[in-house]
């Protein structure tokens, strides 16, 4: 799937035709390639805006996880979209919670990619590449 991403990406192809026509023959892998075209780590291409957009879409049981388990400068670029007094509470809770399951970690982070999507695909933000470029 990650070979099938990155061609759809350097080509310059519509991301929703090819994922609908994928669809249409296999749903299961649409919804795979749908993951991997865009993923946790893209999160760190979002512009400030978005990425408050995405966070205060999100539940803060969500985040924890996924931050827990997030890459140091991941997760300081999404802690600094956040209030001050949001993101010194979030860290706080991160730090105090005990061990959390890789699993549950990963599941988070994908939800989290998956509600950037779905922002992308209502309109709310803009994904790096995708859709028309402003100014």
């Amino acid at each position: 799937m990650q070979r099938a991403a990155d061609l759809i990406n350097l080509a310059g192809l519509d991301e929703g035709r090819a994922l609908a026509a994928l669809s249409t023959v296999d749903k299961g892998a649409a919804d795979l390639l749908s993951e991997t075209l865009f993923t946790f780590a893209d999160l760190s291409r979002l512009d400030s805006r978005a990425l408050q957009t995405l966070l205060r879409s999100l539940d803060a049981d969500m985040l924890v996880p996924a931050l827990r388990a997030a890459p140091a400068p991941l997760r300081s670029l999404l802690l600094a979209a956040m209030p001050q007094r949001a993101a010194e509470a979030l860290t706080d809770e991160i730090d105090n919670r005990g061990p959390v399951k890789i699993d549950e970690a990963e599941t988070a982070q994908k939800a989290i990619a998956a509600a950037a999507r779905r922002l992308a695909a209502d309109g709310s933000i803009s994904l790096p590449g995708k859709g028309p470029a402003y100014v």
